[in-house]
């Protein structure tokens, strides 16, 4: 494990989030629109992404109107995904490299109990 990169990033980050700070994220969002859209050089377009829940969860504003030049206009259909990265693995999704992590732990997991069978 601690020849491993990703045993050795996560380790790194418990104990910096134990003993020194909360760790960092960055993100990204895409907005796509399935019916199109287009605007003309110099519009200013502002593309509602959600609002803070009492979770202090982004909740998507899909529904909102888009707003051209300062101009509501009703019914572009759009869809937003927010993607996390850790600020020291920002080329990897968070989630991804969290998932990744959790594999080798349960592989680890799991060849413990094979060479180490419980007495019934």
């Amino acid at each position: 494990m601690k020849q491993n990169g990703d045993f050795k990033f996560f380790n790194n980050l418990r104990v910096d989030t134990q003993h020194v700070r909360p760790f960092n994220t960055l993100s990204t969002y895409t907005t796509t629109f399935p019916g199109g859209f287009t605007v003309s050089g110099g519009t200013k377009v502002v593309i509602p992404l959600g609002r803070i829940d009492d979770r202090g969860n982004i909740v998507a504003a899909d529904k909102e109107p888009v707003l051209i030049n300062g101009t509501a206009v009703p019914g572009i259909e759009r869809s937003t995904d927010r993607m996390y990265y850790f600020s020291d693995r920002p080329q990897e999704v968070a989630i991804a490299l969290c998932e990744k992590y959790l594999e080798m732990v349960q592989g680890i997991v799991a060849e413990c109990h094979r060479k180490f069978p419980t007495c019934a």
